[in-house]
């Protein structure tokens, strides 16, 4: 299904969407959740939308590892 006004198909949109409102807007996945309309327990279905963000992550490392050498020297 393509929207007439989108050259984007409807699931790619929704994946899109998912992404930029969780990862980037800030949206809690809870709250996306309920605006995908699903229904599922554990919001399973919902983090498949979201593609990984690793930024989070990326800084915990970088801080860690800033504390360990940084105490190092």
């Amino acid at each position: 299904m393509v929207c007439s006004h989108l050259p984007m198909q409807y699931y790619a949109a929704r994946h899109s969407f998912a992404t930029i409102a969780a990862n980037d807007v800030g949206i809690p996945i809870y709250v996306l959740n309920e605006m995908l309309c699903h229904v599922t327990p554990g919001m399973h279905i919902t983090q498949l939308y979201i593609k990984k963000d690793y930024r989070v992550i990326n800084e915990a490392n970088e801080r860690v590892l800033g504390f360990v050498f940084r105490e190092a020297l």
